[in-house]
């Protein structure tokens, strides 16, 4: 081979050698710029993952302090309830209690007059 020809083929080699050399510098950036991308898309879902399961805590808490006030509330409408039925039996008896007084009453004044 001649002289010009290893030339060529040195010139050829160099310039491979560049190409390649700046491929792999371009890549390996890529490659960072996606490790990053990546790195900030996993610092998302993490933090993400977090909130949802602070506000999970939170909806459970209030679930269960709003189950434990409903319970509550059932106790004392079952409560009233009862004592609203006990009142009521009660009231109907002293209005029935009354109207035989009254009955009774208006029957003596009418024999008192009478007599």
């Amino acid at each position: 081979m001649s002289p010009e020809s290893w030339d060529n083929v040195k010139q050829k080699l160099t310039a491979l050698k560049e190409a390649t050399a700046a491929s792999l510098a371009d890549d390996d950036a890529q490659e960072t710029a996606e490790i990053e991308r990546h790195n900030k898309l996993i610092e998302t879902l993490e933090t993400l993952l977090s909130d949802t399961k602070a506000k999970l805590a939170k909806d459970e808490q209030d679930l269960r302090e709003q189950e434990a006030d409903l319970a509550q509330q059932q106790i004392r409408l079952e409560t009233n309830t009862k004592e609203l039925a006990i009142a009521s039996e009660e009231k109907a008896t002293k209005e029935q209690q009354c109207e035989s007084w009254r009955t009774q009453y208006f029957k003596e004044k009418e024999q008192r007059y009478n007599h």
